[in-house]
């Protein structure tokens, strides 16, 4: 055992330096398999400092990216108010859906319901058809509604609001729910899509940071994401380092939505503050693209071209290591130096 912990210690060392190295470089992560692919899946959270800043096209996008590629996904939407994730999903083929009216976050964090995931039967969309290379690609992709749009049941809101202590508890238990059930279907990723911090003007519920922080506290890495601009980032690592402390450590890279083709000077600063405000080492950019922009909740972008937006999603994803080289070889993407974007 001795020896053992010697090695695995002395791997973990050289791994270490080569990242840092790599990365003072200007070179990002190289890997030829992902990092965070061990025996349990990865739990990775998508946070965000107020609304409209594409969190919730980027958690569908790396769920749809991960599911083609054929690691798995689980995409959990917590966002029980706006269920933007479940509409994109959802607009991929509606009918393909077996629709259980219990099977949704809201009626499990309201106390109804059992935890019972919504699988689609066949997805026929592009980015699939791109990569298939023969496996069944309906089973790499589940989906843990927030709430069905066909079912009457938004007033279970007034339910969490009376039942705030229980919202800790459902949040981790379905997150063990989605842990269990990737680990026996052999998914590799769990990605959970919350509500954005601040509601600003948005319905809320009694419950709703507690949804938010138990989220956090369940996740294995956090991608922290804004819209370009230095307040809304001076403001989302404020509400982060000030009410959920703990997550800070668990930010793998800030991802800024809708930035010009060149960040410029604005860029520069945001890299700062990330940097000098909260120690997050890695600040990534995502081009403004007009697919995106206009998304609302209509079919995600990567599921029908990997150009623009989700071209630059995608490398995020090989430079922080969720993806790996061979993956972008496979999705004709060229590999870029890290700070080119």
């Amino acid at each position: 055992k001795a020896i053992h912990g010697i090695y695995r210690g002395v791997i973990a060392m050289i791994f270490f330096r080569r990242r840092r190295d790599g990365e003072k470089a200007g070179e990002g992560l190289r890997v030829e398999h992902p990092r965070y692919l061990g025996d349990e899946p990865t739990v990775l959270g998508v946070f965000s400092g107020k609304g409209g800043c594409g969190k919730s096209s980027i958690a569908t996008s790396l769920c749809l990216l991960f599911s083609g590629l054929g690691y798995g996904c689980m995409l959990v939407d917590f966002d029980v108010v706006n269920a933007t994730s479940t509409s994109q999903l959802f607009s991929l083929d509606r009918e393909s859906l077996d629709v259980d009216v219990n099977a949704s976050v809201l009626h499990i964090l309201g106390g109804e319901g059992e935890i019972a995931f919504i699988q689609p039967r066949r997805l026929s969309i592009p980015f699939y058809d791109n990569i298939n290379e023969g496996y069944d690609a309906m089973k790499k992709l589940w989906v843990l509604p927030a709430r069905l749009p066909r079912a009457e049941n938004i007033n279970l809101l007034n339910r969490i609001g009376k039942r705030k202590g229980d919202v800790e508890h459902y949040v981790r238990l379905i997150v063990d729910g989605a842990s269990e059930l990737a680990r026996g279907k052999r998914i590799r990723y769990v990605i959970l899509d919350t509500p954005p911090m601040k509601p600003e003007g948005r319905a809320s519920f009694s419950g709703y940071d507690e949804m938010i922080s138990t989220a956090m506290a369940e996740s294995s890495y956090i991608l922290a994401i804004s819209s370009y601009d230095v307040q809304a980032v001076q403001g989302l690592i404020t509400l982060i380092s000030g009410r959920y402390p703990y997550a800070m450590r668990k930010i793998d890279a800030l991802v800024i939505n809708m930035a010009p083709e060149d960040p410029g000077e604005m860029g520069e600063e945001i890299r700062v503050v990330a940097r000098s405000w909260a120690g997050i080492e890695r600040t990534a950019f995502i081009r403004y693209d007009s697919a995106w922009a206009q998304l609302a909740s209509h079919i995600p972008p990567i599921a029908y071209r990997l150009g623009g937006a989700s071209e630059d999603l995608i490398r995020v994803a090989y430079q922080l290591g969720y993806i790996s080289k061979k993956d972008m070889e496979k999705l004709g993407i060229p590999m870029i130096k890290q700070g080119t974007r």
